[in-house]
């Protein structure tokens, strides 16, 4: 979380951290019940070379009890930030 928000993202940005057991993809779908946006990342290291987004991702969009944005791993702080902002503000679709 800090590469992607920056060293004092605690409390900041309205963001909880939990730490969880278990499948990765089923655990974030069950906490995204009560969340406003689940944001996962896009490494894409499974399988499938040349893959855009990752098996957890993908199992994510699919599953997700909310909006989930997929943010690429290259992208700066500010930039994920105006992502998520644009978001919020439904100018710009998930990027899958």
């Amino acid at each position: 979380m800090r590469s992607a928000l920056g060293p004092d993202h605690e409390g900041a940005h309205g963001v909880d951290r939990e730490v969880a057991s278990g499948q990765p993809g089923r655990v974030l779908v069950e906490e995204s019940a009560g969340a406003a946006l689940l944001v996962v990342g896009s490494q894409g290291y499974g399988g499938l070379v040349g893959s855009l987004i990752g098996s957890v991702s993908r199992y994510c969009l699919h599953h997700a009890l909310c909006p989930v944005a997929i943010v690429p791993h290259h992208l700066t702080v500010a930039e994920r930030e105006r992502l998520l902002e644009l978001r919020r503000r439904d100018v710009v679709a998930p990027m899958y």
